[in-house]
C-alpha cells in the first residue's frame, strides 16, 4: 500500500511538472486601456505613464484621437514619452 501512494504521488509530481510551464504562459497580461491620453498635458501624460510603469503593465493601448496632424504629432509624442 505504501509503494501505491509513492507510486501515485511520483504520477502527481510528474503531471505537475509537466503542466507547469503551461500555467505560466496563461497569467493574464496587465495593460491599460488609456483611450486620450494624447489630448492631456505633457505633464499629465508623464505623470501617468509613471503610475502605469509602477503597476509593471506589460502594455498600453491609446491612439490619436483624430488624423489630424496635430493629433498624430500629438500621440507621436506620447509614444516618446512612454518608451522613455
Amino acid at each position: 500500500m505504501r509503494l501505491d501512494g509513492l507510486c501515485t504521488l511520483v504520477i502527481a509530481g510528474g503531471l505537475l511538472a509537466a503542466t507547469g510551464p503551461a500555467w505560466a504562459q496563461k497569467l493574464p497580461e496587465i495593460g491599460v486601456n488609456r483611450s486620450g491620453l494624447s489630448r492631456q498635458s505633457e505633464d499629465v501624460q508623464q505623470k501617468t505613464l509613471q503610475d502605469i510603469r509602477a503597476l509593471h503593465a506589460t502594455w498600453l493601448r491609446d491612439g490619436p484621437t483624430s488624423g489630424s496632424p496635430q493629433a498624430i504629432a500629438d500621440f507621436v509624442g506620447e509614444v516618446r514619452l512612454a518608451k522613455q
